[in-house]
């Protein structure tokens, strides 16, 4: 079982769990046996999740619908019905892990614990690893052999790994993140404050940030003229929000100027024929 605007991944098992049909066309027929339950809604997990649920997997923060956070009652809900019910917890935490909220972990941050994560591309800086931490009592189901893959254990990739974390520990990177989250945060509120027709106020967490922009305008325009105009990648993501996902190295004087960057192409492009 997933979640509505859920993005779980490209291969056939990850699109079958993946709740955006936009993803599945050219692909099926996709794996059977997965249903799906409105995020943040603890009244529908409650009634979705019984004796004949395995799993239920959930992004701590849904990064291609647009940066929404699940609220903590919602992990709260899935842990204790999960409990209850025989059913594993899964964290995908591909795009939210790996210290973009602040913390190594995002179930660190939720204050969650689930039976299952699973982590990508941050953990060794864009080379290639994936890696799926679980739980003692969850690991009993797997033996030596029962999963593998051709290129599992790439030494160069694993390196990689290996020196981020170290990374990490000697510059205190979780607090940085924090800061500096703070410091984005804050722009975007403000640019959110000045053109009130133009964008909602920001949300995510760390240095994982949405801009919900409204119609007519699109995040897209935005995120175009901020590249070719100012040189600043930005994504237009889900339901028409800017994605801000910098690295996480990026210094507050960074983030000051990439702000005014964005303010500059926000203000020239906020008319409704502008925004188009």
């Amino acid at each position: 079982m997933s979640c509505t605007g859920s993005f779980h991944g490209r291969t056939l098992g990850a699109l079958a769990a993946t709740a955006n049909a936009k993803y599945h066309e050219g692909f099926e027929p996709l794996p059977g046996g997965f249903s799906f339950t409105a995020f943040n809604d603890v009244a529908a997990l409650d009634a979705a999740i019984d004796d004949t649920v395995a799993a239920f997997i959930v992004e701590p923060v849904q990064g291609e619908s647009g940066v929404k956070p699940a609220d903590p009652a919602f992990l709260a809900a899935a842990r204790r019905l999960c409990s209850e019910r025989g059913a594993l917890l899964i964290f995908d935490e591909i795009q939210c892990g790996m210290g973009r909220l602040g913390s190594l972990f995002a179930f660190q941050h939720f204050g969650i614990r689930p039976d299952v994560v699973t982590l990508a591309k941050a953990l060794a800086n864009g080379l290639p690893i994936g890696a799926m931490l679980v739980d003692e009592s969850a690991a009993s189901g797997l033996q030596p052999g029962d999963h593998g893959t051709t290129f599992g254990g790439s030494p160069v990739p694993c390196a990689a790994a290996l020196a981020h974390l170290r990374f990490r520990d000697e510059h205190d990177l979780d607090a940085h993140v924090a800061e500096v989250g703070e410091v984005l945060r804050a722009g975007l509120g403000k640019l959110a404050g000045q053109l009130p027709n133009v964008f909602a106020p920001p949300r995510g967490i760390g240095m994982m940030l949405g801009l919900p922009v409204r119609e007519p305008f699109k995040a897209k325009t935005f995120a175009d003229a901020a590249l070719l105009e100012e040189h600043l990648i930005l994504n237009a993501a889900g339901d028409n929000t800017l994605r801000i996902v910098p690295p996480l190295v990026l210094s507050v004087g960074e983030a000051q100027d990439g702000l005014e960057r964005l303010h500059r192409i926000c203000a020239a492009h906020s008319t409704p024929n502008g925004g188009k």
